[in-house]
């Protein structure tokens, strides 16, 4: 007979890191300084005391181990990093400076799928499969391959900042970014057979980013100050995320899911004063400090898919749609939160096993503006203890942020905004890790704190 995962004895795996970083500072002349510096990394797969294993037969478990490592442990994982700074004048009052970089992330938490066997692990979803007839079971064994690798990230900039009149400071900086092989899970095998389906997590992901960013800090008097800072940005990859599954059948190719990011906001706002009324005549005006932000960005993309699920499980690039040509994307709408949704009819069906036309992210989403308030005020008891009081206003104007429109065309609502954007953001579910209490584009909440240090 064969042993089921019950008669096991509990799992538990090991994970070891090791990182060396060695770093100095030199100073050639009296205007430049150069940080250079090196990190080591170095990540051997995982060991599982007692791993799950379904593919064994009782004699098979009690008997000598000699299972090969999950991937081999690399010793070359070597990350050296430059900061130049440069001072243009002999006041400093214009600075240059730059950095370059290799990252590598060394905490695979995908290495804990361990715990449920890797790779042995099947899971068991069951769906009406369109392309069948009855239902279907796909069994889906999550894997790694032998010679998977840390994902590594090369970082640049370069920013320019000049003093004004001593009292503003003008910055403007350029960032980028390239992740290669980044991980991505991938599935492979044919749509509509019964057939157990591998989710091997690959090195196949990549992504680039590209920003421009401006800001300036400005002293209008002794108690106002003021910051405004704007950035243009375009953040692409072919999977934003390491934990959604990737169809990766014949015709598919990490390339055609290359787009915007899931994440990708490409203009960003914000503006914000601080203001302090200082030792006023009146002891009930003396000492206050009102703060205000204002935050507005463009909207994040939207993925058009046909469905939620296919096989039972959730997939990030199947299946997109055929984008019908002429056709307005959006359509004003009185009765859908906004005032606009997303037209049904200028997406149809691709025939065939076949991904879309309709590329990854190709539509952007809602924007979002919201403007917030706090003011605060300490008060002294005695010589080491404060009592500070403070009330914060969120979203102080009320405007409603809507979430991004559903996505998908087998809803009955896609098109249209179906919760709030603090809710889009946070689903409060542990799931999501974010509660909608304390994101961006909720209605106006007011709270009041007071905080005793002694």
């Amino acid at each position: 007979m064969w042993i089921s995962e019950t008669e096991l004895k509990p799992n538990r795996i090991d994970m070891q890191e090791l990182s060396l970083f060695a770093q100095d500072n030199w100073r050639p002349t009296a205007r430049l300084t150069l940080t250079p510096g090196v990190r080591w990394e170095y990540g051997p797969p995982p060991v599982a005391q007692n791993p799950i294993q379904r593919d064994r037969r009782p004699s098979d478990l009690f008997g000598p181990r000699a299972d090969p490592p999950l991937w081999k442990g690399r010793l070359t994982n070597f990350a050296p990093r430059l900061g130049v700074a440069y001072r243009l004048d002999q006041e400093g009052r214009t600075v240059l400076r730059g950095g370059a970089g290799l990252y590598f992330d060394s905490s695979l938490a995908a290495a804990s799928d361990l715990l449920n066997g890797i790779p042995f692990t099947l899971w068991q979803v069951a769906s009406p499969l369109p392309e069948t007839t009855g239902s279907m079971r796909s069994l889906i064994s999550y894997g790694f391959p032998a010679d998977l690798r840390l994902p590594k990230v090369w970082q640049w900039n370069a920013s320019i900042e000049r003093s004004l009149n001593g009292s503003s400071v003008l910055s403007m900086a350029y960032v980028g970014s390239a992740g290669r092989l980044l991980l991505r899970r991938e599935v492979d095998g044919a749509l509509g057979s019964n057939l157990v389906r591998s989710a091997e997590l690959t090195n196949r992901g990549e992504a680039n980013y590209h920003g421009l960013q401006v800001q300036l800090r400005r002293r209008m008097s002794r108690r106002l100050q003021a910051m405004v800072s704007y950035s243009w940005s375009h953040s692409l990859d072919n999977a934003s995320t390491d934990s959604m599954l990737h169809w990766a059948g014949d015709g598919y190719s990490p390339r055609n899911d290359y787009g915007s990011s899931d994440f990708d906001a490409r203009h960003a706002l914000s503006a914000a004063f601080r203001a302090e009324s200082g030792q006023r005549r009146s002891p009930l005006l003396r000492e206050w400090s009102l703060q205000g932000f204002f935050r507005a960005r463009s909207g994040f993309p939207i993925n058009v898919q046909l469905a939620e699920a296919a096989m039972g499980a959730s997939f990030a690039n199947i299946f997109r749609p055929d984008l019908v040509a002429g056709a307005p994307l959006w359509l004003a709408s009185a009765g859908s939160p906004g005032g606009r949704e997303l037209n049904r009819a200028a997406f149809v069906e691709p025939g065939g096993v076949r991904q879309g036309t309709l590329g990854r992210n190709a539509i952007a989403g809602l924007g979002m503006a919201q403007t917030d308030l706090s003011l605060s005020r300490e008060f002294a008891l005695g010589a080491r203890q404060r009592l500070q009081f403070r009330m914060d206003a969120f979203n102080v104007f009320n405007n409603a942020q809507f979430g991004d429109p559903v996505r998908f065309l087998a809803s009955p609502l896609f098109g249209q905004s179906s919760s709030m954007l603090n809710v889009m953001l946070g689903t409060g579910t542990p799931a999501s890790g974010l509660s909608p209490n304390f994101q961006v584009g909720g209605p106006r909440s007011v709270q009041a704190s007071l905080r005793w240090r002694f």
